[in-house]
């Protein structure tokens, strides 16, 4: 059961219930390599103080990696960033449709305390574009093409306003750069606080699949109905 409560504030929360799609019937695609990102040498726990991007210390970040058939090695890859509520496998085969039609390499990141990449203490975009940084550094990345959606979004801006030199393009979807409207922050704490009151009423015979659906469930009938 905690395994269910620790994905489900992962994801903050299921409200929409669209989950991940299984990759099926994908001959083109060459390969599929899932790892994490080696450790920084510099790093014990991930946790220190971040006060600049200079100070941000990452952490090794999980990642899926696809290699097309007839993969262009001398094109720079495509690198998939997701939102604050999701996680790599919520692209769904978006990844392998790129891949195959770009014949680049694609590689999909799990955010710091997200999916199955690390939990520290700190997180902001300052963290995440060090960890972007330090994932492309350390499997030799130059250069590559950011997809990002939401918080991958504007992970992706700063990154190249970081390190312009290392972006080719990029491709922004659903973010904001500002900050947010304090009822949209008023709405995210009532839900919140609502998956709360789900985990503490969830039964304990559900597996996991069942359980997502009572703790969206609960979420959603609590939502006021202009929501």
């Amino acid at each position: 059961m905690a395994t269910v409560i620790q994905e489900f504030l992962h994801s903050l929360m299921q409200s929409l219930k669209i989950m991940p799609r299984v990759i099926n019937n994908v001959p083109e695609i060459q390969s599929i390599e899932q790892k994490r990102c080696f450790e920084c040498a510099n790093s014990t726990d991930g946790n220190s103080e971040c006060l600049f991007y200079s100070r941000c210390i990452p952490v090794p970040l999980e990642f899926t990696t696809l290699e097309p058939a007839e993969c262009h090695e001398d094109k720079a890859p495509i690198i998939f960033l997701h939102g604050v509520t999701a996680s790599k496998e919520y692209w769904c085969d978006v990844p392998v449709k790129v891949a195959n039609a770009t014949k680049r390499k694609v590689h999909i990141l799990d955010a710091r305390n997200h999916g199955d990449s690390p939990w520290s203490n700190h997180f902001n975009c300052d963290t995440n574009v060090a960890d972007v940084l330090h994932f492309m550094d350390e499997i030799n990345i130059t250069k590559a093409i950011i997809v990002g959606h939401s918080m991958g979004g504007a992970t992706a801006i700063g990154l190249a306003f970081k390190e312009p030199q290392k972006v080719e393009k990029l491709f922004i979807e659903d973010v904001s750069i500002g900050a947010f409207p304090e009822h949209v922050i008023t709405m995210l704490r009532h839900k919140l606080m609502m998956s709360q009151k789900a985990m503490e009423n969830l039964p304990t015979d559900l597996n996991i699949t069942e359980a997502r659906d009572f703790i969206a469930d609960y979420v959603i009938k609590s939502l006021p109905p202009e929501v």
